[in-house]
């Protein structure tokens, strides 16, 4: 069998809730991906992973980990002020790097990567998951072949409620904020999508939450995200309105997908990733997806679920999370750039940090360019 029949071989520094919820149990089950080897400092977190995926190493020592000369592809899903050190450490020992989002959270460590990986061998993936959503990767594909390079207008929502939330992504010292933490996503997300470069970012509102985003496109685009935790974990929290040339193109919560002006090119649905109630009817629809959370807020929320400790009872949609790490692995197999690469991770955190500057500027724009983030 040839290396490229091989399923990569795969080590994850921290194994925590985000972790063992979507990027261990997808490389389990993807005939793309081995689990081979799990580190984690806290024991209990350590053994749940090791329980439930059985890899051939298991050490509380990432040192151990990236020492080990089978493992070909690390993970990293630590502290994000451990990521810089981590992904340092790791080009150091020859080994592809998963980082999850944001990649860094300041100037100086975005440079220290961009560096860091400059004529290294080792291939960067940032956990940016939407842009390899089935709905996003069918949306940008209607977008491009009518518009590719038009300005547009895309406006991005995306609002639940904050009392379901941990308080570190608002913390602006651990997590910061979530014009940082969670924003990043939704800034990957445009660039990748209009596929032009960032000019200026604008913000207003609050560091830790609840913030309207503006990004100006060199092509005249114009992207805007609301960001927030003032609505309803009932309602569906994200939602694309895209508006170009006398088109209009609505994505809901990575489940329908409209177009209106678009030709012969028709509205579509997309299936939840877990339905925890078939006997609801609608599982591809909002309405649907509506009736499912409203029972889950009937049967009572969890102080797990309020603070994130699992992902269990929620109706979840496909935001693209297995689809990233086969797109990732087959890029190693083929010898290929990652998918979403540092400069892609570098960029989101360039437009966080202008955000953040603006907000302290008077919420005037900020300038930005490509010596920015390559």
């Amino acid at each position: 069998m040839s290396k490229a029949e091989h399923p990569v071989k795969a080590g994850f520094i921290g194994a925590g809730n985000f972790i063992s919820a979507h990027h261990l149990p997808n490389a389990a089950a993807s005939p793309l991906w081995t689990v081979d080897a799990i580190c984690d400092i806290d024991p209990d977190t350590l053994q749940r992973a090791v329980e439930a995926h059985q890899p051939r190493l298991q050490t509380n020592d990432y040192r151990e980990l990236l020492a080990d000369p089978e493992l070909e592809v690390v993970f990293i899903g630590t502290r994000h002020d451990l990521h810089e050190p981590l992904i340092r450490a790791a080009a150091e020992a020859g080994k592809d790097i998963f980082v999850e989002k944001p990649m860094s959270k300041t100037w100086e460590e975005t440079r220290a990567i961009l560096d860091t990986l400059k004529g290294s061998a080792s291939r960067l993936m940032v956990g940016y998951n939407r842009r390899f959503s089935p709905i996003m990767t069918h949306a940008k594909s209607c977008f491009q072949s009518r518009h590719k390079g038009k300005p547009a207008t895309w406006i991005y929502r995306a609002v639940d409620n904050a009392r379901l939330w941990p308080a570190w992504p608002m913390d602006p010292k651990i997590g910061g904020g979530k014009v940082m933490s969670e924003g990043c996503h939704f800034y990957d997300l445009a660039c990748w999508f209009l596929e032009e470069e960032p000019v200026w970012v604008q913000c207003a509102g609050e560091r830790g939450d609840d913030n309207v985003i503006q990004i100006a496109f060199a092509n005249g685009s114009l992207a805007t995200i609301i960001s927030g935790g003032r609505g309803d974990a009932v309602y569906p929290k994200e939602r694309l309105e895209l508006f170009c040339d006398s088109t209009t193109m609505v994505m809901d919560m990575f489940l329908e997908l409209h177009l209106s002006g678009y030709g012969d090119l028709r509205d579509c649905r997309y299936p939840l990733a877990r339905d925890p109630y078939p006997d609801l009817p609608g599982p591809d629809t909002i309405a649907g997806f509506r009736l499912r959370t409203a029972r889950w807020q009937e049967e009572g929320i969890t102080e797990d679920d309020r603070r994130r400790k699992t992902y269990g009872g929620y109706p979840t949609v496909d935001k693209g999370h297995r689809q990233e790490l086969d797109a990732y692995a087959a890029a190693i197999r083929a010898g290929e750039s990652s998918p979403c690469g540092v400069v892609d991770g570098a960029r989101a955190t360039a437009i966080a940090l202008r955000a953040i500057e603006s907000m302290a500027d008077g919420n005037r724009p900020q300038p930005l360019s490509p010596a920015d983030y390559t």
